[in-house]
């Protein structure tokens, strides 16, 4: 173990199961190759992922407020010139925490813009090839109708022609009182466009998803604890903790979900019994637990 004090950073204070504090770091370095912690103080075993120790804020705090109180006494120790120099000090170091901190926010802004842009493009694709597959669709109707109507004319042409052939061959006089051999067919069917604007309007309007997904892990829901995936049921296709949630929201029934979304690398996936694993980050996803 190193000696390092502990601080809220690379060597923050975390509690292992066995009630044992250690910081981060040699946390870090105990891991055991089956992926256990063992505490170098009573060799007892800590399972959990690295990920999932908690730090100690009770120990944070007193650190926090030990710091202060030795940064005021020795504070009180320095000359009027010490002090002076040593405010300049506290300005300058402050000024670049500002610094930091406005970076780190242009950053996260121009990654936020970023990804944004790379969802309007794939909204951009899918909806330029569904133009495409509607274009061939009306182009195909647009067809069958003129060959509908094609070959309709060309049977009203033929009778024309019957009609007139049979008139030429008789005189004018028998011509005059000559009557066809048929009757002008009825039209057996009519240019009729059978369609069904509800649903497909309906449809449209479902179409596609975009939702900002929380990166706090495990979600804090109304109802349920320990939630670290979402679930897609397929009434709506949209993300929900747990069904309660979703018809608190939604006026349809809920359909249990087929697909389910992982909160720690929201990756969709197919819907799996729990207890699982993430099929991409591997992070486990344990049964919920209710709050009443």
């Amino acid at each position: 173990m190193c000696t390092t004090p502990y601080n809220r950073h690379q060597h923050a204070p975390l509690i292992l199961l066995c009630g044992h504090t250690l910081c981060k770091s040699c946390v870090n370095r105990l891991f055991h190759p089956s992926k256990n912690i063992v505490c170098p103080l009573d060799r007892k075993v800590d399972n959990r992922k690295f990920a999932h120790i908690p730090q100690s804020l009770l120990v944070i705090e007193m650190i926090d407020t030990i710091t202060r109180m030795k940064d005021q006494i020795d504070f009180l120790k320095l000359t009027p010139e010490e002090k002076r120099t040593r405010k300049a000090e506290r300005l300058q170091a402050a000024a670049a925490d500002c610094t930091e901190f406005i970076q780190q926010l242009n950053t996260q802004i121009e990654e936020a813009k970023e990804k944004a842009s790379t969802t309007i493009a794939k909204i951009r694709e899918t909806f330029s090839r569904l133009s495409g597959l509607l274009e061939g669709r009306k182009q195909v109707l647009e067809e069958e109708t003129t060959r509908l109507h094609s070959e309709q004319t060309e049977r009203y042409k033929s009778l024309m022609e019957s009609f007139e052939t049979q008139c030429a061959s008789q005189g004018e006089a028998e011509c005059q009182s000559a009557t066809p051999t048929q009757e002008v067919p009825v039209l057996e069917f009519k240019y009729t466009y059978v369609k069904n604007d509800k649903a497909i309007s309906e449809a449209l309007r479902e179409l596609g998803k975009v939702d900002m997904l929380v990166n706090k892990v495990p979600y804090e829901c109304e109802n349920f604890v320990n939630i670290t995936y979402w679930m897609l049921p397929p009434c709506c296709g949209r993300h929900y903790c747990c069904n309660k949630c979703h018809d608190k929201k939604e006026t349809h029934s809920w359909l249990y979900a087929d697909k389910m979304v992982c909160m720690f690398c929201s990756r969709e996936q197919p819907y799996r019994k729990l207890p699982n694993s993430c099929e991409y980050c591997s992070e486990e996803h344990k049964g919920v637990i209710s709050k009443t």
